[in-house]
């Protein structure tokens, strides 16, 4: 569908991490824009393994959702202010803007996890809740595998019952490395506060989806 009136909004830098470089059932290489309902927007990225959510400025109230193709999306420079009017794009400095949009994105709100939900006899589905530093997390498994590219980059946590402990820490498939690691979590995360924060978000964007 071909969006008549001008619809603009705000991307930031650090959305491209999540998005595909290629297109299947769950995955797409861009991003969608939707209203968030009150005048702001909503941008949604997936490989297939991560989904991230962002509310953003913009003004896009009424609008048909849109596509912004992966490879149009900010690379360096956070903020970048794109629009879209009758179907093109424009603000997307020193790169092509007549490129096709996606006409259809994945039903991320089917997949997002309802973390208050409960099994049955009443039984918490998701019942813990930790904080880390990704950043820590990162420089630990460039430490402890060979480091060759992203996909050796990959390290199994085993989670002590006690959140105030260190994790375990191994890298993982055919290690060659004999290492092993260790993670301090940077503090003690409230599992009540964390679901109501995350819920609330969940709500807010799956009503702006299914609306």
């Amino acid at each position: 569908m071909t969006i008549q009136s001008l619809s603009t909004v705000t991307l930031p830098e650090g959305i491209r991490h999540a998005v595909a470089t290629d297109s299947s059932r769950y995955a797409i290489n861009g991003v969608e824009v939707r209203s968030d309902g009150n005048g702001a927007a909503f941008i949604t990225a997936t490989d297939g393994r991560v989904l991230a959510v962002r509310r953003t400025e913009g003004e896009v109230s009424g609008a048909e959702p849109f596509v912004i193709p992966g490879t149009l999306l900010p690379r360096r420079k956070a903020g970048e202010t794109v629009s879209l009017k009758d179907g093109q794009l424009t603000g997307l400095k020193s790169r092509v803007t007549d490129e096709p949009m996606a006409a259809t994105f994945p039903p991320c709100a089917d997949v997002i996890p309802d973390v208050a939900a409960t099994g049955k006899g009443g039984a918490v589905k998701y019942d813990r809740c930790i904080t880390l530093s990704a950043k820590l997390l990162y420089n630990l498994a460039r430490a402890i595998t060979d480091g060759k590219g992203n996909e050796s980059l990959r390290v199994s946590l085993l989670l002590p019952v006690n959140p105030s402990k260190p994790f375990a820490v191994l890298p993982c498939g055919d290690d060659s490395t004999d290492s092993l690691g260790v993670l301090m979590p940077c503090n003690g995360s409230e599992r009540q506060g964390f679901v109501e924060r995350y819920s609330a978000r969940r709500d807010t964007y799956c009503l702006a989806v299914k609306s």
